[in-house]
């Protein structure tokens, strides 16, 4: 089992480098598109973040703990991206396209997202059986009501304590309780308080509200 974990580390370790970290600009680079400059300084802080999570003393934490930080930032910032352009329509098709090939959002991850189900899929990693130890996905993709009373789940891959779908739409009328819900139990509370940014009433509610944004459709 110890060493199943730490194949998984290294494993998701190679994979967050390669897919998280977006593509470096340099001169030779297409010039983004326009409308991008309004969300780059979120995009920015992000990824000032991510370095911050990245540098952070691992003493006390179990190896794979080291990169739930991470892993909670990179959903947050594609969340950001996927509603800016699906739900809000506050950016255009090019700047959206721009930050998937730049590798500012997940778009893999975003495409699921887009699949009955899977609206609140933590990672891409969680769905796939290869990965635990009887062939199926994820415990945090384990309906609540599903399991024992009580029981709190913890991903040991990215620290997800919950992401199914039927958790979040099973009532519309607790939609507030919901997105509290969602803020304060999918990920552990210990994970370190990102500080706030300007805020934004719209958003601040949203999945990704640890980062202010800033909205470009205004």
């Amino acid at each position: 089992m110890c060493k199943k974990i730490i194949s998984i580390f290294q494993n998701t370790t190679a994979f967050l480098y390669h897919l998280i970290m977006p593509k470096i600009r340099h001169a030779r680079t297409k010039k983004p598109p326009e409308g991008f400059e309004d969300i780059e300084p979120t995009l920015l802080e992000f990824a000032r973040k991510m370095k911050d999570a990245e540098n952070e003393p691992h003493e006390g934490k179990r190896r794979v703990e080291s990169l739930w930080p991470i892993f909670r930032l990179h959903h947050q910032r594609s969340r950001y991206i996927y509603d800016l352009y699906y739900k809000r329509e506050a950016i255009t098709k090019e700047v959206y396209e721009y930050c998937i090939k730049h590798g500012y959002a997940d778009g893999n991850l975003i495409a699921k997202w887009k699949k009955p189900g899977f609206e609140r899929l933590c990672c891409l990693r969680c769905i796939q059986p290869k990965d635990t130890n009887f062939g199926t996905t994820c415990i945090c993709r384990v309906p609540k009501s599903k399991l024992e009373a009580g029981r709190i789940v913890e991903c040991v891959l990215c620290g997800c304590r919950g992401c199914s779908s039927t958790d979040f739409t099973s009532s519309k009328k607790e939609k507030s309780k919901q997105k509290i819900f969602e803020d304060q139990n999918q990920y552990p509370p210990e994970l370190p308080e990102l500080p706030e940014l300007p805020e934004l009433p719209e958003l601040q509610n949203e999945q990704f509200n640890q980062v202010q944004p800033n909205d470009p459709g205004q």
